[in-house]
């Protein structure tokens, strides 16, 4: 007998053993209730649906099987380990199924379906023999045969193409994504099902920019061929010919807040504006930086252009008339890979090879909080959420991270890529965030809740000095955190 689990009530006991069998037995009278029978190898792992109704199974035939329990039959054969399959288990509300297996890696599937639900998830260096849900399904607990145990984020499970993910554009819906490769691939991904719908093809070289249109209607996507091309979003098809002039690779693009324009940066040390409609050059080449431009912005109100460069500086541009927004903004000590606006248009994000995150003042190009530092290595990119809370960054250190609008870090780091994060986006709802690695993988991590807003819509009065130092700390000046709401002893906070 290899594995053995009780029924919700406490009433049956599963086993599986290397008769190839799934037995289900009465826990109090001891007999066999009836056998399950259809695997084609020693069953290693079973589990019961948090119902009670299904049994599902794990075995060396390298599938994880549901069973039926009014009928005694297999109602699906899950199918995608390469190698035996040591554990199975049900998440709580019993919607999902985590698989660990001798091939190194854990399976989220779907019990209704019996599908994958995004691709496996990589990291173990060895057998995973144990697997299970946390109480409240968002977090997978995995353990290794040398011992150790390695802690997984349910709502980040990855979705796999077939290249390094350089870049990521995120539908005005936010149900959609594509996502360009190292090998010029770029996929189109349901971010509902968390599954690949399509390919756009003609890039002969990286993908490294993607934007969607404000309607959703189009993609644009820069490349390392030297090219800017447009693509129908819905179709994967491309409209018209390819957008050249650029003397080298296009490291980044993006659309004009009415659509009407799309601007690129690139190797060739200049940032150019492109007609959507024509696809035709607009004015001349923005020149100014000594070095590539590395990622361009649009402001919300489409007035300004923001680039950052090789060449260490972040440089605001109008976009009418192609001409330098006062100087270039310095500080940063390494080349600046990533900019983003706030959506107030009131301040510019940047993040950088030094291993910092800036925000500047649009107004007065001056900086409007201290250096963000977490990352252990180069900041690859990053972005505001719509509600203008958030800003994430994703680096080389294989981490994607959250900060407040002032700067601070929130959270513990975003864990799960196995190689650097090249690109970061959130949903349009702000309450996710969507990271592309060079692991091969896009990732959705859920943003955390705040806190302070959580407890103060449950409350009618803010916490007293007395109670801040039992549940925050005496270590801290007492701060009311629930604005609007009676102080004790005092006015409101």
């Amino acid at each position: 007998m290899k594995s053995v689990a009780f029924d919700p009530a406490g009433s049956r006991v599963a086993s599986g053993g290397a008769d190839n069998l799934v037995r289900v037995w009465g826990a109090i009278s001891g007999q066999q209730l009836f056998v399950l029978e259809a695997h084609g190898g020693q069953v290693n792992g079973v589990a019961f649906s948090p119902d009670g109704n299904r049994i599902a199974s794990a075995s060396n035939d390298r599938t994880v099987m549901l069973w039926d329990l009014t009928t005694a039959l297999p109602s699906a054969t899950m199918t995608g380990h390469t190698n035996w399959v040591l554990s199975v288990a049900f998440s709580p509300d019993g919607q999902r199924l985590v698989s660990g297996s001798t091939d190194y890696t854990l399976q989220m599937w779907n019990v209704e379906t019996g599908e994958p639900t995004g691709a496996a998830m990589t990291g173990h260096g060895l057998e995973v023999w144990s697997v299970d849900f946390s109480s409240n399904g968002r977090r997978i607990l995995s353990g290794m045969g040398d011992g150790t145990i390695r802690l997984w984020n349910a709502a980040s499970v990855p979705m796999e193409q077939t290249s390094w993910v350089l870049s990521l554009g995120i539908s005005p819906e936010a149900d959609r994504a594509v996502s360009g490769g190292g090998d010029g691939s770029m996929t189109i991904w349901n971010l509902g099902t968390r599954k690949a719908e399509g390919e756009m093809s003609g890039h002969q070289g990286p993908v490294l920019g993607i934007a969607f249109s404000p309607d959703g209607n189009q993609v644009v996507s820069g490349s390392a061929d030297g090219t800017v091309r447009l693509w129908n979003a819905e179709s994967g098809d491309p409209v018209g010919e390819p957008m050249t002039g650029n003397e080298g690779a296009v490291k980044s693009v993006a659309f004009s807040p009415d659509g009407k324009q799309m601007v690129s940066g690139g190797a060739d040390d200049s940032v150019r504006l492109w007609n959507a409609e024509t696809r035709e050059p607009v004015g001349k080449p923005m020149t100014g930086h000594k070095g590539d431009v590395n990622s361009v912005a649009f402001s919300p109100d489409g007035q300004l252009i923001a680039s950052g460069g090789e060449d260490k500086s972040v440089r605001l541009w109008d976009a009418k008339t192609g001409e330098q927004r006062g100087d270039a903004l310095a500080g940063h000590e390494a080349p600046v890979n990533g900019v983003a606006f706030s959506h107030d248009g009131k301040r510019v994000a940047s993040g950088s090879s030094d291993k910092t995150v800036r925000l500047w003042e649009v107004e007065t190009g001056e900086p409007s909080a201290e250096p963000m530092r977490g990352h252990e290595s180069a900041v690859n990119h990053v972005a505001f959420s719509r509600d203008g809370r958030h800003l994430a960054s994703g680096g080389a250190d294989r981490m994607v991270r959250l900060w407040d609008a002032t700067g601070k870090s929130i959270g513990d780091p975003m864990a799960g890529h196995w190689d650097a994060v090249k690109t970061v986006a959130f949903s349009h709802d702000s309450r996710q965030v969507i990271s592309g690695s060079q692991d091969n993988s896009v990732r959705v991590w859920p943003v955390p809740e705040d806190w302070t807003k959580a407890l103060c819509a449950k409350l009618t009065r803010n916490i007293s000095e007395q109670e801040w130092g039992q549940w925050i700390s005496s270590d801290f000046d007492y701060d009311p955190p629930c604005p609007g709401l009676p102080v004790p002893g005092g006015k409101a906070g």
